[in-house]
């Protein structure tokens, strides 16, 4: 419960983050796992400290790739790759504060975003 407010607030290569880790996952050991699956955004940047403590024997699948990666396949088998250019500009609508997204952009995406903006209320969508 702990690990998406540690990224969020910047904590995620803080000994806070570590100490989080092993809290929260203390009792994972006893239960002899042999797979942990990273199944929200924000815990594959967690993924060092989780590594350290289940140790180099038990996998670590990030559903988010995974589930991208099953997603290319699905598309190349029906020919639904799209013919279009990749646009340089991105626009990313959040739930939450805006700026506090953009100053976490460099965590999350691996580089700064420059436009960040609410979502619209009438809109489900949380990023484009």
């Amino acid at each position: 419960p702990l690990f998406v407010p540690v990224v969020e607030e910047g904590f995620a290569g803080h000994r806070l983050a570590r100490l989080t880790v092993e809290e929260h996952l203390k009792e994972l050991s006893s239960f002899g796992a042999d797979t942990v699956i990273l199944a929200c955004t924000h815990y594959p940047i967690l993924q060092d400290y989780i590594r350290d403590f289940v140790g180099d024997g038990v996998s670590i699948v990030d559903s988010a790739s995974s589930c991208a990666e099953k997603l290319a396949q699905v598309l190349a088998y029906y020919d639904l790759e799209s013919q279009r250019e990749i646009s340089q500009k991105n626009a990313f609508y959040v739930s939450d504060d805006p700026v506090g997204f953009k100053e976490q952009s460099r965590v999350f995406l691996g580089y700064h975003l420059e436009e960040v903006a609410m979502k619209p209320s009438s809109s489900p969508c949380y990023a484009i």
